[in-house]
């Protein structure tokens, strides 16, 4: 499935092709020399994301003075594959003269150190350190990297402390240890009961305790249910201590909660909700973290564990779903089927481009997001999902039930039109976006060709770098790049000349509607900046020009919401050649602020049928005798004369059809149309049909489509080819211009 929301482009390949990464990782070094600690990880994860290309500039900030930058860096070494670097960084720190907030954060992050020379130093900051803060922690990391015996028996003697905090803490971390006896256990039943990140631990360690203690006691191997009982119990074993675990380096880092009121609110709800049996902590924190930025602006989110993996196949342009198109209306919010796949599970159910998928196995859709969406519509192959349906024309929704299967995605398909015209279809910018192009348009070369219609209607976007090369392939050198994309602290990238321009003289026009998004939006967009390279026909486009990075929730966090999950952040807009931005802004209820998209030179929409004579199209495309016409119309005697019409066209003439005249006799009194309006339905099966016949999709039906037909036009007129000279093309521009056919009834 595509998302219209356009999310591609990986952290890691836009560090890459950041020519200032040095001047970013500058731009955060100075800001983590003021922040507070809990401040610090942010920049961290935003060195994190810069990728492998930054790992230079960022060991250049270990020889800050600031404990605190040497902290921050290091961490960033760690994520992003560096920890020999980053591991070093926090053994110097930890065995310094830093505050005891960084020391202590430096020894949490070494707990699954695998390097050598940090034993002995351990093993001396257990044992003397002034800060006996440092000596707990230093030896329940003594215990995690070398599980060394000693190192419980030092945390044992705090037990005895005069100070409560430090008791608090040595029963904490023996107890994380797997030591939850006498003292230690009676402090933590203690702080069990405290509404605080410390009383949270607790409970954790003694719920673990507590279910390894029913696993030992399912002894007997050969009882009824034993293996799955003690594969559940290792399960939420495992579950409850990745949460602890980090829950504990949240505490490490300084964090203190999102928000005083946020921690009230959740207080409440773990003391006082009615159905305790429903608590779940991992999804009362991914439900916060969704309702923080849904305030922010729809693109922005938290993905899940099974959105992010979601998210990652959708890059590959593989996945198990149904097999449409989709986006979001920009002004409803009803979801929109755009066209779906051929031979796909909804192509064979009967689905149509323009149909409003209601409900997903009984969610309503309207204004979720589209991450949500892909979710619930894909699934394991062969499952089924139930959607509700409604198509113009219908009295009310009806429910198709679709089965799953494996989807392949091509990004692009081609046919070569009457007059040498090829007409490209580009479906979305896959990793293979430019290569698929290139090939397809050398495979039209020897049967000439001398102009260009690219077609981007419902493209939602992709991979900005594919676009860039398409952009490419049509425009000569310009000092003006493609793309730039501005962010508000300064992050500047932008984009061109990555692939050799090939088709510089062939005339070419552009079609783009409401559903063309992001990386189409850009294609279409600089084609017409640079100096009017291509004719754009067809209607606004989308207005989606801003740029989503990824924030890979970190390792030692992921425990707190599942597992691997991660932060999609508007950091950017987009920027034309000409400096335009094409997103368009809404404020806080929805209301456009500033228009973005891209306005075609020619605006041209697709007719609209009142609804009357919806229903009837509806009505005659399921009438047996219209499929049994077309079936005639397939028979070998007429075979060659229809697939001549098809590919040909057939002039608007429903009498060119072998037969027609007499079908229309006999289903004139089951319908109000017009011989006209029954011939877009006589074509649409028969196009069908043809396709099925094929085993392949045939692209472009430029009788009946209204935009394509006017950007033939545009084309034929930058050939200086008279239409009315070209049977194929008769009437061309009186269906552009003309009003839809006399109607035979009154809505």
């Amino acid at each position: 499935m595509t998302l219209l929301l356009v999310l591609f482009l990986s952290a890691q390949e836009r560090g890459a092709q950041d020519p200032d990464i040095d001047a970013a990782v500058r731009a955060r070094v100075t800001a983590m020399t003021e922040c507070r600690l809990p401040e610090l990880w942010d920049h961290a994860a935003a060195l994190e994301a810069l990728g492998a290309a930054a790992a230079g500039a960022i060991k250049d900030g270990l020889k800050s003075a600031s404990p605190q930058v040497r902290l921050g860096c290091a961490k960033a070494l760690l994520g992003i594959g560096n920890p020999e670097a980053g591991e070093k960084a926090l053994r110097e720190l930890a065995d310094s003269k830093a505050p005891a907030e960084a020391r202590l954060a430096a020894l949490g992050l070494l707990r699954s150190s695998l390097d050598d020379a940090l034993g002995p130093v351990l093993q001396r900051l257990a044992q003397e350190d002034a800060d006996p803060r440092v000596r707990i922690e230093a030896a329940r990391t003594l215990w995690d990297v070398a599980e060394d015996r000693s190192a419980r028996e030092r945390i044992e003697r705090f037990l005895l402390s005069d100070d409560k905090a430090l008791r608090d803490r040595a029963a904490l971390a023996l107890g994380e240890m797997g030591y939850v006896e006498g003292i230690a256990k009676k402090i933590l039943a203690r702080l069990a009961g405290e509404p605080t990140d410390d009383g949270r631990r607790a409970t954790l360690i003694l719920r673990i305790e507590r279910l390894a203690k029913e696993r030992e006691a399912s002894s007997n191997p050969f009882a009824l249910g034993h293996d799955a009982l003690v594969r559940q119990k290792d399960a939420e074993i495992a579950r409850l201590s990745q949460e602890l675990a980090a829950l504990r380096q949240s505490q490490l880092r300084g964090d203190k909660g999102a928000d005083p009121l946020l921690d009230w609110v959740m207080a409440r709800i773990r003391e006082n909700y009615v159905d305790d049996a429903e608590l779940n902590e991992v999804t009362l924190r991914v439900g916060a973290a969704k309702g923080l930025l849904r305030v922010l602006d729809r693109f922005s989110t938290f993905m899940n564990v099974d959105e992010t993996q979601q998210f990652e196949d959708s890059i590959s342009g593989a996945y198990t779903g149904v097999g449409a198109q989709i986006s979001q209306d920009r002004d409803t919010g009803q979801l929109i089927i755009v066209r779906p796949l051929y031979n796909g599970p909804a192509y064979r159910t009967g689905l149509k481009p323009q149909d409003r998928i209601l409900e997903i196995d009984g969610i309503e859709t309207k204004g979720k997001d589209m991450v949500e969406i892909m979710r619930l519509l894909k699934g394991t192959r062969a499952s089924h999902v139930k959607l509700q349906v409604m198509r113009r024309g219908w009295k009310e929704p009806r429910e198709f039930d679709i089965v799953r299967a494996e989807i392949r995605m091509e990004n692009v398909r081609t046919r070569l039109l009457p007059c040498g015209i090829a007409y490209v279809r580009l479906d979305q910018f896959g990793e293979r976006a430019y290569d698929e192009l290139l090939e397809r348009l050398d495979a039209l070369r020897p049967e000439g060709f001398q102009a260009i219609v690219l077609d981007l209607r419902g493209n939602p976007g992709g991979l900005l770098s594919e676009a860039v090369k398409v952009v490419d392939l049509f425009v000569a050198e310009d000092p003006r790049p493609i793309v730039t994309q501005r962010g508000r602290i300064g992050e500047k990238a932008e984009m061109s000349r990555n692939a050799p321009p090939q088709y510089l003289s062939e005339p070419l026009v552009v079609l783009i509607d409401k559903t063309s998004a992001s990386a189409s939006e850009i294609v279409a967009g600089a084609l017409q900046d640079y100096d009017h390279r291509a004719v754009l026909v067809g209607e606004r486009t989308f207005g989606k020009g801003s740029v989503q990075r990824i924030f890979p929730v970190p390792p030692d966090l992921g425990g707190l919401v599942g597992g691997r999950s991660a932060l999609r952040l508007t950091v950017q807009y987009y920027y034309l050649p000409s400096g335009r931005c094409i997103h368009t802004r809404r404020d806080a209820e929805g209301r456009v602020v500033a228009e973005g998209g891209v306005t075609p030179d020619v605006e041209i929409a697709p007719p609209s049928w009142p609804l009357w004579k919806a229903n009837e199209l509806e009505q005659l495309a399921e009438m047996q005798e219209l499929k049994d016409y077309v079936q005639r119309l397939l028979d070998p005697a007429r075979a060659a004369r229809s697939t001549a019409l098809l590919l040909g066209g057939d002039g608007g003439d429903p009498e060119r059809y072998p037969g027609f005249k007499e079908f229309f006799e006999k289903i004139e009194g089951a319908t109000r149309c017009a011989p006209a309006d029954v011939r877009l339905v006589v074509r649409a099966s028969l196009w069908r049909a043809y396709e099925d016949a094929q085993g392949r999709e045939l692209p472009a039906d430029f009788q009946d489509d209204v935009q394509l037909r006017r950007a033939i036009a545009e084309t034929l007129k930058r050939l200086g080819i008279d239409p009315a000279k070209e049977p194929a093309y008769a009437g061309i521009e009186a269906t552009v211009q003309a009003p839809p056919p006399a109607e035979r009834a009154e809505e």
